[in-house]
């Protein structure tokens, strides 16, 4: 037989002689040239493999992004007049602080920056927080972003996280 596409053939005959009690038998026996590779049934196909990873990957990226966001928007927002009136009654406490960065107060290495930021939510005003180092990367004023403060000791407003929007 030969292959229609390619003009080769595809199939070779091979015979077969079986010898029995009153004699011989020829049989044709056809077996294809090429045989087609069949895998096993435990193996996975790489094909399926290099799909899977980088779909995992994407859903794992984006599980950790609703749960950063989850997080941001679970702490409660930071009342700056509570704050004013008794700050160490906060000490301990996470707020959300949607603010701008007016202007930078100091910088000291292995420390950190102080900073006054002005709120865009609630009774708005101007407070001082604390940036440790590690926690962003540069920034200018006039820039907006959202923050994740703690009230330290002795009323002191420092920076978890904070994201430009």
């Amino acid at each position: 037989m030969l292959d229609t596409a390619k003009g080769r053939p595809f199939h070779q005959v091979i015979f077969q002689l079986q010898l029995g009690g009153g004699g011989g038998i020829i049989r044709p026996l056809v077996q294809p040239l090429f045989p087609m590779n069949r895998r096993r049934p435990g193996k996975i196909n790489p094909v399926f493999v290099a799909f899977l990873i980088p779909l995992m990957v994407i859903i794992t990226a984006g599980v950790f992004m609703v749960m950063r966001n989850h997080l941001r928007h679970s702490l409660p927002a930071f009342n700056a007049e509570v704050y004013r009136n008794s700050p160490n009654e906060l000490q301990g406490n996470h707020y959300n602080l949607d603010a701008q960065i007016e202007s930078q107060l100091r910088v000291d290495e292995g420390f950190g920056r102080m900073l006054v930021v002005k709120m865009l939510d609630g009774a708005g005003g101007h407070l001082s927080v604390l940036l440790p180092d590690g926690v962003a990367g540069d920034f200018n004023s006039g820039q907006r972003f959202h923050l994740q403060v703690v009230i330290k000791d002795k009323g002191l407003i420092q920076v978890e996280d904070m994201a430009k929007y």
